[in-house]
């Protein structure tokens, strides 16, 4: 008891360990003794021994050292939260963008089906007719059939128009938010 009275009245918050033990010697307790006297009083709580410091007062020491990291932690998450919401709104514009894209790319293909239909149609009907246009066509299904299928089978997907347009979406997606310096992840 009486030690901890004398620790209390220590104005700064922490000693040296040097100085503890002439405190403990000073009331007669031995340099050992004083060694088992911190242990217990750490354990207690009354003191925190550090190394070859000893706070008196730990709890004052302890919110003396996290007042300003709480603050400066705290300033460091709004600054984070601020970057992160910059950053969402860039991927937010950049998938919208995305998305128009992967569209006129698809309108695209749908054109050129669409066109090549009616090629087709007015060689066969009207040009030339349909004993040269047969062979034509024929190739031209077969080579786009492959060429959809291998497509599919080299892009570990299912053949299904949304299986087409996820991955070309995912594909330009990945290319903006590496041109813009974001790092792309896959969604699934």
């Amino acid at each position: 008891m009486r030690l901890r009275e004398r620790l209390a009245s220590v104005e700064p918050l922490t000693i040296p360990w040097a100085e503890f033990v002439q405190v403990c010697e000073s009331l007669e307790i031995s340099h050992t003794r004083a060694h088992r006297l911190a242990d217990d009083l750490q354990s207690s709580g009354a003191l925190l021994h550090m190394d070859r410091t000893v706070c008196v007062r730990p709890r004052e020491v302890l919110a003396h050292m996290l007042t300003p990291t709480a603050s400066t932690l705290l300033s460091q998450a709004g600054s984070l939260a601020d970057r992160v919401d910059g950053s969402r709104r860039v991927e937010s514009e950049l998938d919208a963008r995305a998305r128009a894209v992967t569209r006129r790319i698809m309108v695209g293909a749908g054109v050129a089906l669409t066109a090549q239909f009616a090629l087709l149609f007015r060689l066969t009907f009207w040009d030339v007719g349909w004993d040269l246009i047969e062979p034509v066509t024929f190739f031209l299904n077969a080579g786009s059939t492959l060429g959809w299928y291998f497509f599919m089978a080299f892009a570990h997907r299912e053949a299904a128009y949304m299986n087409l347009t996820s991955f070309i979406h995912e594909r330009v997606r990945a290319r903006m938010y590496t041109g813009a310096g974001l790092r792309a992840v896959k969604r699934g």
